[in-house]
Formats: structure tokens, sequence, C-alpha cells
């Protein structure tokens, strides 16, 4: 019996085991990545048309998880079906065997061993292969979670004692020229202070931070080695904040000592930032290969009250630099030492979900003068005054409700607001216009920070004569480190790329200083006393952010259909309901004939004793059986007969179940991610990665692995219950009378039940949002959150967004144990009361002994069966309450279709003609409009700027241009109304740059072409254009090199040139750049800007800009303010024209600014008039109304 009962337990061992596990794992979590990766480059793959694409990389993906899923699934079948029949089995061969060993098989010995073989059953066949199911996916989810804890981490802080070559920072020498490396000797030094110093000592490499008070430095020995020592944001407030007040004063009273050198003379709470020959790299296979480095040799030192400027073409080590002093960078030779608290900028600038104050303070207590303060030098009054709820309104992920500037200048603000020590600067001037960036530059780096010391990575070479010293990298290695004049003087590389960048005549240095807006928004502001009321007089009732949707109420029978539908169809559906009634008829079948069998037996025993048949007293004997008037083989091979059917149908009922349900769930995963690429831009902007993601993850895993084996279960207890109901119900009619009031009790119960539990699930899908959200955001934000130290804060918060969720999933569990409690004692009470009737009315409805083992033997399973499936029932609709959430997303409205029958010619579009007319933009039905009533020509192969100030209505311009908003109005391209054209077709015909590129994971031959439309000469040539051949050619894999997740194995300024290079690749009439270099450097922006002018000179080109020396030789000038065009025409024009708004902001650049710029203008009027048709004086100057 035991043999017979034990074969399901290695297989389900093998079912679970660990690599059949582990594999699934792996490829569901590179499924969720590739999403995670869509969802954030949603706008790109729009822009593109690359929905069919990353489609099919999705379904790819999903095939593969699914083919596992699929394995399991049939084994998971193999085993349930195995279990279901496992008793029948048993019995069969244990009755058999003791008939035929000359036994009388009587009902009190078969109904007597039943319920024993359940027992051995359930224990052999369902806990231990539960155990050994459960235990596997213990360990792997143990080993994962272990391999992940034994990855390698950043250095932590070690206390002072475990390394002694630091000197604190009262006593360390600094070189009197910046640079210089430093001696050996001061090793010495560095020994008298050591246990006043927290570093990190790793081979030959040493990171120290050097606390700036004593205070401090008492709490670093008091928080042990292990960390470094900070007070929480959220812990200890008021001291915190007199602590900066006395550090404050008593640098005030320091601020004005100078040296013999002009520069502030040392003091004990100077702040610095050494490197001393530093090496580091990315890649940990160079740890021994120098070249691979990102950074080497670079050495030297900072001191507080400095403006360093670190400058360098694409790709040489800038950001890098920055990440090393923050111990980002893994450093393999030299040492890093840091005094005083980090305050940092990233590139690309991180703002996550919350309010912008939120974002501002960053977990700091708001201190309104300081908080205005900071808003005023970071020009962000005038920005906030516009928002609909001032600074309390909600900004998405990422920042996509703000523009890049507004990112940078909130960025630049969370720093401003922090009081640090030291502020580290990632080129926060690129993303904003010339005149904030002049602002910036001015009122908050050079004035609120001049006695900090701020390290300023920069493309904007206007501002480097201001520098107290300048850095000059190049392939990771520092060629340069002095003052402006002493730069000058060296012929270094740095003054090849000044001399270079003069002699462009539309791209010199001054003309970066030029203005987008009328008036700054900054200079603005200070005009506007009401501005400091509507930041400190919002409304946090104001915020009206979409929150997630959830169903109320039953999960309705829709739900059901739809899945069902999507697993099966009808026709499928039939054949499986059919399955089930045949096999729990053979199975009811099976037992009734095993009743009659030991009826029959009885029956002729105590014939042939002529009185009872009591076999206890009866021993083996076979010429005592052969005499009996019975015929076994009959009811042996029937009974046969009918387990072998009865087994038959369980498994081919069970398998096409896990069918229907493995289908239905692909199914509804495509449809939801094909409605969510469809879903118009409005709703990413609307929702968070995190929200869209846990559909995904966490409600897709649910259906994939919980519900098909919780649905089988309930599937199979529904058919069993109610065939042993019909069984009770014709042998022992008594039953009913107590079925009835017991369905009615359960039924209550369960309605009690999952009134409650339902809307705790729902609540549980919800809660676990916040959970993704919040760890995609930490992850996005990573190195901003441990410069500003931070890290506790993140895990709080982490930690109650946890916490909310386990409350729900923990009350989700007490109510279904209560639920489990309760249908016990109910099945119970039904046990006892039948099994008492069965006795004492027995002889009115003439009850043979088999007829009531069975019905006890029945009502003994119904006992468990009937509770058991009534809490399965409930599992299942809180399971399905994740097919809800999936199928409310296969539902989204979607945008325009991708084709349309009317299709537009092959070679559309000619010649780039755009036509507005009445043109009108809003985000949503109600919303308000954010272009209004544009009506304007842009003519072919025309090259237009496109001006305005944050909110005119740039960025709406481009999205009404490629129908990520649809547009009202008529809008044509070379005379086609776009709206009547599928998305596809327009957007394939129009190229784009954006301002922060997008890059993929794969390969980067996928990034520049995934339809595999060109040809790799293309490509490389494509490549060539924008200068990044060498770069690709030095890797082994050449086209096929791959691409990290967001691009970020290159610069920001190489992922630009790709999507450079794509364009190029593309060869469109129409191309639209949105402010795309104002992230790299000036080479590379010249090199830019070179590139579009010979590439796309028979192209239209729209160029949306902050900087006017980018536009100022276009053919035309269109300027936009509060979604309505101001004006519209050559710059010259405009600037001829006193009362010109474009004249005005030009004028505001200053003399020698607007003169460059207007003979800019003035040559390129010249060169496409020259009838000079408005008979301008060819030498007159800037109209003087205008200024």
């Amino acid at each position: 019996m035991f043999l017979v009962c034990s074969y399901a337990v290695p297989l389900v061992s093998f079912l679970f085991s660990n690599f059949l596990r582990n594999k699934t794992a792996l490829l569901t979590d590179e499924r969720v990545r590739i999403m995670n990766e869509i969802i954030s480059g949603m706008r790109i793959i729009k822009i593109h048309a690359w929905e069919f694409p990353f489609s099919d990389l999705v379904r790819e993906s999903r095939r593969k998880e699914m083919a596992k899923v699929m394995r399991s699934t049939h084994l998971r079948t193999f085993n349930i079906a195995a279990f279901k029949s496992a008793t029948a089995i048993i019995s069969f061969a244990t009755f058999t065997a003791y008939a035929l060993t000359g036994h009388v098989l009587t009902p009190s010995i078969v109904f007597l061993a039943i319920p024993l073989f359940n027992a051995v059953h359930l224990t052999v066949v369902l806990c231990i292969p539960t155990c050994i199911m459960y235990g596997s996916e213990g360990l792997i989810a143990v080993r994962r979670i272990q391999e992940f804890l034994m990855m390698e981490e950043l250095k932590t802080l070690k206390h002072a004692d475990s390394f002694s070559s630091i000197s604190s920072d009262a006593n360390l020498p600094i070189p009197e020229q910046i640079g210089e490396p430093l001696e050996e000797s001061e090793t010495n030094d560095r020994r008298k202070d050591e246990e006043r110093t927290d570093t990190i000592a790793s081979n030959d490499v040493t990171v120290a931070f050097l606390p700036n008070d004593n205070k401090e430095k008492d709490q670093l020995v008091e928080d042990g080695p292990d960390g470094l020592a900070m007070k929480h944001m959220n812990d200890n407030r008021e001291e915190e904040e007199k602590e900066e007040e006395r550090r404050k004063s008593k640098e005030g009273s320091n601020r004005d000592v100078d040296g013999d050198d002009g520069t502030p003379e040392r003091e004990e709470d100077d702040n610095d930032i050494i490197l001393r020959n530093l090496g580091g790299s990315w890649d940990a296979k160079s740890v021994d290969d120098k070249v691979g480095f990102t950074l080497k040799n670079i050495d030297f030192s900072l001191r507080a009250g400095q403006l360093v400027a670190i400058i360098g073409p694409v790709g040489s080590g800038k950001s890098s630099l920055l990440m090393a002093m923050m111990n980002e960078l893994p450093t393999q030779t030299g040492d890093v030492i840091v005094s005083g608290k980090i305050a940092y900028t990233a590139q690309q600038p991180w703002v996550f979900s919350g309010t912008l104050r939120d974002n501002i303070l960053f977990g700091k207590k708001l201190d309104p003068d300081k908080y205005k303060e900071t808003l005023k030098v970071c020009a962000l009054k005038m920005d906030i005054e516009l928002l609909p709820d001032g600074d309390l309104t909600l900004v998405g992920d990422r920042g996509i409700t703000l523009s890049g500037g507004q990112r940078a200048r909130v960025s630049l603000a969370r720093a401003v607001y922090r009081e640090a020590d030291a502020y580290l600067l990632d080129d926060p001037l690129s993303a904003v216009d010339t005149a904030v960036g002049r602002h910036l530059f001015d009122k908050c780096i050079k004035g609120h920070l001049r006695d900090k010391l701020v390290v300023l990575v920069t493309h904007q070479l206007q501002y480097l004569d201001a520098a107290d010293c300048i850095v000059v990298l190049k392939d990771g290695e520092m060629v340069a480190c002095g003052s402006f004049e002493e730069l000058q003087t060296t012929g270094i590389d740095f003054a090849a790329l000044l001399k270079e960048h003069e002699s462009l005549k539309q791209e010199d240095v001054v003309s970066r200083t030029s203005s987008i807006y009328s008036i700054p928004g900054a200079i603005a502001t200070e005009i506007n006393p009401l501005a400091d009321d509507i930041i400190l007089e919002a409304d946090e009732k104001a915020s009206n952010r979409q929150k997630e949707t959830k169903s109320e109420g039953t999960v309705t029978y829709k739900v059901y259909v739809t899945f069902f539908r999507a697993g099966a169809g009808i026709l499928g559906f039939s054949i499986f309901m059919l399955f089930n009634v045949s096999s729990q008829a053979f199975m009811n079948l099976t037992d009734w004939w095993l009743a009659q069998w030991a009826f029959a037996e009885e029956t002729a025993c105590a014939e042939l004793l002529n009185r009872s048949c009591i076999v206890d007293t009866v021993l083996p004997n076979k010429t005592f059986v052969v005499e009996m008037d019975v015929d076994r083989p009959y009811y042996i091979q029937n009974l046969a007969i009918f387990l072998g059917l009865f087994i038959l149908f369980c498994f081919i009922r069970t398998y096409h179940f896990f069918i229907i349900l493995v289908n239905a769930a692909t199914v509804l995963h495509n449809r939801m991610f094909e409605a969510l690429i469809r879903a118009p831009m409005q709703f990413f902007d609307t929702n968070s990665i995190g929200r869209i993601l846990n559909r995904f993850s966490k409600d897709i895993g649910l259906m994939d692995e919980q519900l098909p084996i919780t649905f089988a279960d309930f599937n199979t207890i529904s058919f069993h219950t109610l065939g042993v109901i019909i069984v009770i119900s014709i042998f022992n009619p008594i039953v009913l009378i107590f079925m009835v009031p017991l369905c009615v009790a359960f039924t209550l119960v369960r309605r009690y039940y999952l009134a409650s539990s339902r809307d705790i699930k729902r609540l549980e899908g919800i809660t676990r949002s916040p959970v993704f959200s919040h760890l995609s955001a930490s992850l996005q934000g990573l190195v901003t959150i441990r410069a500003f130290k931070v890290q506790e804060d993140f895990t709080k918060q982490f930690d109650l967004h946890q916490n909310t969720h386990t409350r729900t999933w923990f009350l989700f569990l007490t109510s279904n144990r209560w639920f489990g409690i309760m249908l016990d004692w109910m099945a119970i009470t039904f046990l006892a009361v039948v099994a008492f009737l069965c006795i004492i009315l027995s002889d009115l409805f003439e009850l043979n002994s088999s007829l009531v083992g069975l019905s006890l033997t029945y009502s003994l399973q119904l006992m468990g069966k009937f509770q058991w499936g009534v809490r399965q029932s409930a599992e299942v609709e809180n399971l399905m309450t994740s097919t809800e959430r999936v199928i409310e997303y296969s539902q989204l409205k979607p945008e325009a279709p991708l084709e349309k029958e009317n299709k537009p010619d092959a070679d559309w579009p000619k010649h780039g003609i755009i036509t507005f007319e009445d043109v009108s933009v809003s985000y949503s039905d109600d919303g308000p409009l954010v272009l209004k009533n544009l009506r304007c020509c842009i003519r072919a192969e025309e090259k237009v700027g496109i001006v305005g100030r944050t909110g005119a209505g740039k960025s709406s311009l481009m999205a009404a241009l490629m129908r990520l908003t649809e547009p009202k109005g008529i809008l044509k391209i070379d005379g086609v109304t776009i709206t009547e054209i599928g998305l596809h077709s327009l957007r394939k015909r129009i190229s784009f740059i954006p301002q922060d590129p997008v890059l993929f994971s794969g390969t980067l031959r996928k990034n520049l072409d995934p339809f595999n439309h060109h040809t790799d000469e293309d490509m490389w040539n494509a490549l060539e254009e924008v200068q990044l051949k060498p770069v690709v050619e030095e890797n082994s894999e050449k086209l096929e090199m791959a691409m990290s997740e967001g691009g970020t194995n290159f610069s920001v300024g190489q992922r630009q040139l790709v999507c450079l290079a794509r364009a190029v690749l593309h060869r469109n009439k129409i191309l639209i750049v949105d402010e795309a270099t104002a992230n790299v450097d000036p080479r590379t922006d010249q090199l830019v800007q070179l590139t579009i002018r010979k590439k796309f000179r028979q192209c239209t080109v729209l160029t949306i800009a902050h900087r006017l020396n980018t536009i100022m030789d276009s053919d035309r000038v269109l300027v936009l303010d509060q979604g309505c065009i101001i004006e519209f025409d050559e710059p010259y024009v405009l600037l001829k024209n006193g009362k010109s708004l474009f004249g005005s902001m030009v004028v505001e650049t200053g003399k020698s600014e607007a003169a460059k710029l207007l003979a800019v203008a003035r040559a390129g009027y010249y060169e496409r008039n020259p009838s000079n048709p408005y008979d301008f004086d060819i030498n007159g100057d800037l109209n003087e109304s205008s200024a």
C-alpha cells in the first residue's frame, strides 16, 4: 500500500526541484526587468514607433517563461491527478489482495479501512510533497537572497583605529599649488590625530571621510566602526538645526580671513577633498589593468571657499570623478579624503514621486526663510507660482511632469537647502536657458555658496574665468589643473578647446549666455512678492495625482467569463465540463461498486454460516471462500474497469484545466501588454512605474503560480462534494434534512467572510504598489541618496510601505484562519448528527450495513471536503482579484490606430511642409489648453528654431506633431492631415533627438535599427558621422556590443551621439531636435550641430532650444508664450523689430553677446536674401527701441 501511495513523492520532489524553480524565477526576473525598462522609456518607444519590436521582445520573454511554467504544469497535473486517485488505487489494491488471500470482504472492514487510507494518503501524498515543495522554494528563495547579500557592496566606513595613515582635518597639510602631489613625509603628521578619522581601507586604496567638528567626531565613536555617524533627519531635528547654526556662525567668523595668496586662510573648520594618485574603474575586470581604468593618476586637493570647474570631452571621466569623491566609483589605487558633508546634483536630475517641496526639503525640517532664499537663488519661484498647487504640486516618477530645466533646478535647490560643506554639481547649468544659467551661477554658485567648496562639472565655458581652479580631463586622466589665466598660457588642450570654440562664428562662448526668456524667471520672481504666499499657503488637498483604482464588491461573473474565454473558449470549456462530470461519475461508481461487493460477500457469508458474518472470528480459509455464492472475478473486473476510467478522466480533466488556466494567464498577459503599449502617454504621466509594474509582476505571478493550483483544487472539490451529496441523497435521504441548513450556514459564513477578505485582498494589491514605486525610485536616485547620507530615511520609508503592505497581508491571513475554524466547527457538528441518525433511523429507511458505511464514509469526507471547498472558493475569489486587475489594464483606452487604410505615399513627406490651422492641444478632455489656436506654415526644408519659457508649449508642440496627444484643429504635413493616417505612418517618417537620451538594454544594433532595415555599412557610416565609430570598434563585439539598462555603460554625451546616429540612419525628411546638446561638451555640441546641418540640409528641422546660439542661424524663429505663437519670422527681421519679444531676449544678454548673436543672424539673413528685401542697413545695430 505504501509503495502504491508513495509513488507521487519523488515526482513532486522533482517538480519543485531547485533547477526548474530557479530557472523559472530567473526568467520571471528578466521579463519584469524588460517591462521596467519599457515603461520607463515608453515615450521614446512611441516616438520611434518601436511598439512592435518591443512587443516581440516581451512575447519572447514571456514565451520562455511560460515554457518553464508549462513543464511545471505537466508535472503538477500528474501529481494532482495522482493525489485525487490515490485513495481509490490504494483501496482497490488492498481489498483485492485481502480477498484473494482467503479473507471475506465485509462492509465493516471496507469502511473502517477507507478513512485510514485517506489519512495515510493525505500524509504521504499531500503533506510530505508539500513540505518538499515549500522547503525547496524556501531554499531557492534563501539562496537567491544570499547571493544578493553576498554581492560586492559599497565599502563601508571603518573606525579610526583600523587605519592610521590619514590626518585629521585640523592638521592635514595642503600643498600650496593646487594639484600638487602630497609628500610622503606627511604620513607622520597624519598619525597624530588618527583617532579622529573614519576611513575605508582596501588593498592600496583609502577613502576617508573627516568629520568637521568635535561633536560629530564624538558621535562617530559612539556609533562604532560599521557606519558613518550621521544624525537621522527625522529624529533629532532640533539638535541638528542648532548644530548648523553654530557651524554657520563659526564659518562667518573665519570668512574674511585671507592668506598671503588671497585664498581663505585655513582654519580647523575648513573642509577638504583630497585625491592622491587615484585610479578606478567601473569594470571589476580592470582591477589589475590600468588600461581599462575609468580614472587614472588623479592627484589634486581642494579646500573650502573654492569653486573648482571640471571640464573635458564626452566620456573623459568627469562624472566618474565626482563618483569617486562620493565613494561610488570602485577605486583600485590611491586615496580619497573627504571632510564634512556632501551635497550632490546628478547630471540627469532625479526627482522622486512626491510634492515639489518634499523633493527640495528631502526630509529636512522646513525653515520658511531658508526655504524662500533657496527658491530665490535657484530661480524656482516663478515656476512654483505657475504650478496648479504651488510647491505642493505632486510630481511623478523621474519628474516626468517637470521640464528638464525645472528638474535641474529642483535638484540644485535640494543640494542648496542641505547646508553641506562640499557641493558636487554635475553639469546643472546645461538643462536651463542661459539667462537662468547665469542667475544660478551668479546668485547661487558664486553667491549663496561662496564660502563652500563647490566642484562644478560643466560644458559652459563662459563660466570658467570665475573658477578658482579648473581641472581638465581627457580619457580619464587629469591633463591640466590650474586657474583660468594659467591654463590660457600653457597651450594645452584646454587652450585649444577655447580657441576652437571661439573660431566658430555661431558657436562662440559668449553666445551661450543668450536668453530665451523675455524676463528671466529668477528676476521676475524677485518683483513678485505674491510668489512666497503661493509657495507657503498651498493646500495639501489640492493634489490631484491619479489614485490607483480599486474595484468594489464581489468579483463579477464577467471576470470569470473573460478569464475562461481567454483560456479555452466556449468549446474548450464545454469539453472540460464533460471531463469533470465523467471523472466524478466514475469515482462514485467505483465506491458504490466496492460497497456492493462487500455487501454481497457479507450476505453470502451469513447464508453459509446461517448467522451473521463476524469477520473477526473467521480466519483465512480459501475453501470457505470458494463455497460462498459470490462471483469475485466479476466484482474485481468491473471495479478495475471503473477505477481505470476514473483515473483516465481524472488525469485528462486535471491536465485540460491546467492548460486552460496557463493559456488564460498567457493570453491576458499579452492583452494587458498590448493595451499598455497602446495606451496614450497621459496614462504613463499619471501612473507610477511601480503601480504599472505591480500588475506585470505580482498579479501575473499569482495567475501563473497560485491560481492554477487553487482553482484546480476548488474545481475537484466542488464536483466531488456534488457527487457525494447526490450519492448520499439517493441511498440515505435523511442526510438531506441537515444538508440544507448546513449549506445555508456555510453560505452565510462565506458571504460574511468574503465581504471583508475580498477587499482586504484588493487593499493588499494596492498597498503593494508603493513598495515597487519606492524601490524603483530609490534605485534611480541611489547615488543622490547616498551622497546626502539619507539611506536610513529611505530605508524607513521603505519599511513604512512594507509594513503597510504586511499589515494588510496579515489581516488577510487572520481572517482566513477565522473562516477555517468556523467551517471546521460546523462540519464536525454535521458529522455527529448524521452518524447518530443513521444508527437510530436505519430500520425506518431500511439501510443495510454497506449503505450506512458508505453514507458515514462520504459524510466524513464531506466534512473535510465541504469546508475546504468553501475556503478554496473564497481563496479563488481573492486570487481572481489579480485577474480582475490584469483585465482592467487590458481594457485601457488606446490611442489612435497605428495603421489605417488611408496610408500616405511611400515617399511621403517629399518636401516637409508643416501647416498648423487653428491647432489646439489639451492633455485631457477637461484639461486646460496648452496650445491655443496655432496658425502658421513651416516651409519645405526650412530650419525653424522654437523658443519660449518653461510652460510656453514647446514640448507640447512636439507632442502634437508626433501625436503623443491628439491635436484639435488641422495639422498637415505635405498636405496630408496627420490625424487621418496611422500613428506609425506618421512617427516613422519623423526623426527625433531627445533632450534626455534613452537607450535600451540589448545590443547597439537593436538600439540603432530594431527592425533590421539597414545594412551594417549604413550603421557604421552613421556611427562614423557622429564620431562614435572608434569607440564601437574598440569593443570586440562591434555592433553586437551589449548595452546595459538605460545605456549606462555609455556616458550621457555618448548616448546623445547614439540618438543622433539613429536619426542619421533613418534619413527622414523632418527632424525634431529637443535641446539635444544640453548635456554635452562644446566639441560634441559643435559636432551635433554640424552633423545636423550637413546630413539634414535638405530636411525640415525644428529645434527646441534653450540656447539662442543654436538657432540664431535658423531660417525662422517661432516664439511661443503661454501656448500661443507670439512671433514667427527670420531672426534678423525679429531683431530689427523694435517691439519684438525675441529682440528683447537678445538685448537682455548684454551688448557684446547681443552683437555676436546679431552678427550670426545678419549673416544668415543676407545669405538667404541677397537682395535685402526689407532694405535693412547692412551695418545697422539692434533697433534701440528693443533695448
